[in-house]
């Protein structure tokens, strides 16, 4: 059996249509043979191509249908040939577009175009379609209509799903509260986002026609040329740095800058994450002068206590007693000097230190502020105070962090004790426990019929204060605050919920919700440690269970956790 290749629809419609031109023309006994042979050719091009292949008379009946369009549509070529193409393929509400298109293709030599279809199982195909007519006759009047599809319905889901993926990144991009900027080959913007303009304070259409020369200091060009060169050598460069940006009005505004190259409409392309730290560059500098002015207090004092030391020389006991006054005042306030100076340098391995311990240096330094307050308060100035509370109220809060802390570490240390527990009746004294910081506001709890459970009691009576806490805090914006607590049976576990009516959450930060210091929201619209979920998780981790939560953003969420019948 000859094998006929697969050629493009162009090509198989244009032999087509030049073979049945050439049957018409055939009329000797010999042009009658030549005629079989080049129908045979003729067909078998329509039977062993892929495509789809159809032929309609004016009428828009089926005269041929091949295999290609059988695999595609899913129907038989017996059950199809003789029939309305528009009754069997397109829906009622397609047919007028269709009339309009068969309008289009009906009389003209070749004609493109795309629409749907639907195959035997209902499904929609989506087909472009490449028609061209067979004549015959003096008037080359068009007698029957040959159309090649090809399915691209994978095609078009994949382009769609990628324009939603581009439009989902160009969202998240242009939210960001980093400034991102995107070159080309020139270092020619291409695409910035409204957060840069905020940076620079050029628009966004005058950002589109600079480069990041335009932004860069005189005295900084040459330093970033030089690593510019390194990169293009292949040297490793430092790719998250700091530098200053050149405003439209001509102010400077520092910056930490981090470079990458990113896939942009197809191409590799250079991209910068622009962080505006002008707020941190000057609470540091407010920091060290409050720092410098503490050295200078405490130089002053040393001098001080010096000076009475020599004038009671004369004196050996007061010399003593000054002396172990002096030396208990240096080495408190040396003490202090490098609890904070620890404070500063170790902040971030601060939470990984969090022990009992740590209680007694919080109550030193509030202690000396106070102390300070006390003896120096007419000394300082608006902010000086200003900054001795921001040091009481963070000490307090990291009070607070240590003990959420704590009880953190110690419900993964502390044996368990497992009874039945009426979980009902813990909901009610939890509840009763922390109801009062709530009473002016309304709050609707809810508490269906829940069944007992094996576990450490004092352990899930924290579950759920801090639940019932979460779902009440987060409630507070509603005039009437729902919190209800139920339970679904499972095979072998028992899955019990608390639900409010809350801002919620966007599940895809679902992930965080559980870890420890990972909040969703600010202080200033909760306050909060970050550690009451992480405290829920481990629990019902060590009882052998599962937490997890849903969510939709002004509609409230569900925290749910399973324990083991």
């Amino acid at each position: 059996m000859m094998r006929i290749k697969e050629k493009t629809r162009e090509q198989l419609l244009k032999e087509i249509n030049q073979l049945r031109n050439k049957i018409a023309k055939q009329t000797s006994t010999q042009g009658e043979k030549n005629l079989l042979k080049q129908q045979k050719i003729s067909d078998k091009i329509l039977e062993t191509s892929s495509a789809l292949i159809i032929g309609l008379d004016k009428n828009h009946l089926i005269r041929i249908f091949n295999s290609g369009a059988e695999n595609i549509t899913g129907y038989k070529k017996k059950d199809v040939i003789g029939k309305d193409w528009f009754d069997i393929f397109f829906p009622d509400e397609m047919l007028d577009e269709m009339n309009k298109v068969w309008e289009n293709v009906w009389g003209v030599t070749s004609h493109s175009y795309v629409n749907l279809i639907l195959s035997k199982t209902g499904e929609e195909k989506v087909i472009s379609w490449q028609s061209t007519g067979i004549y015959e006759g003096r008037n080359d009047k068009n007698h029957l209509l040959i159309s090649m599809g090809e399915d691209i319905t994978k095609r078009k889901q994949a382009e769609a799903e990628l324009m939603n993926s581009e439009n989902n990144l160009h969202n998240l991009i242009e939210n960001l509260m980093d400034g991102v900027a995107i070159a080309d080959e020139n270092s020619k913007h291409i695409y910035v986002n409204s957060r840069f303009s905020e940076i620079t304070g050029y628009s966004k259409n005058e950002l589109l026609n600079m480069t990041g020369w335009d932004f860069t200091r005189q005295e900084d060009r040459a330093k970033l040329k030089q690593k510019m060169k390194d990169r293009m050598a292949g040297k490793q460069v430092d790719t998250h740095y700091e530098r200053v940006l050149l405003k439209k009005d001509g102010t400077e505004v520092p910056v930490e800058m981090s470079t990458t190259v990113t896939n942009w409409q197809g191409q590799q392309r250079p991209m910068a994450i622009i962080h505006d730290i002008t707020e941190q560059k000057n609470t540091k500098e407010k920091l060290e002068k409050y720092h410098n002015h503490l050295e200078e207090i405490v130089k002053q004092r040393t001098a001080d206590i010096e000076n009475q030391s020599k004038r009671l020389e004369e004196s050996q006991q007061a010399l003593t007693f000054l002396l172990e006054d002096v030396n208990d005042a240096r080495k408190e306030l040396e003490k202090a000097n490098q609890q904070l100076i620890a404070a500063n340098i170790d902040m971030e391995s601060f939470t990984y230190s969090v022990s009992h311990d740590l209680r007694a240096p919080l109550r030193a330094i509030l202690g000396f502020s106070k102390k300070f307050t006390d003896s120096y308060g007419k000394l300082i100035d608006k902010e000086g105070k200003r900054l001795l509370n921001v040091i009481n109220d963070n000490t307090k809060k990291m009070g607070m962090l240590i003990d959420d802390l704590l009880d953190f570490s110690r419900m993964g240390r502390a044996g368990m004790h497992k009874v039945k527990v009426d979980i009902k009746g813990l909901v009610h004294e939890t509840w009763n426990d922390q109801k009062n910081q709530f009473n002016n506001r309304k709050i609707e709890l809810t508490i269906k019929e829940l069944p007992m459970v094996n576990g450490d009691r004092n352990m899930l009576r924290q579950v759920l204060y801090n639940l019932l806490s979460n779902a009440a805090k987060f409630s507070k914006n509603k005039k009437i605050s729902k919190i209800e607590v139920g339970f679904e049976e499972g095979s072998s576990e028992t899955i019990y919920y608390v639900k409010d009516n809350g801002v919620g959450f966007d599940m895809k930060y679902k992930d965080k919700l559980f870890q420890v210091f990972q909040r969703l929201h600010s202080d200033r619209e909760f306050m909060g440690t970050g550690v009451g979920l992480a405290i829920v998780h481990k629990v019902i981790n060590r009882h052998g269970g599962k937490v997890w939560a849903r969510s939709t953003i002004n509609r409230g969420a569900t925290i749910y956790f399973s324990l083991p019948k």
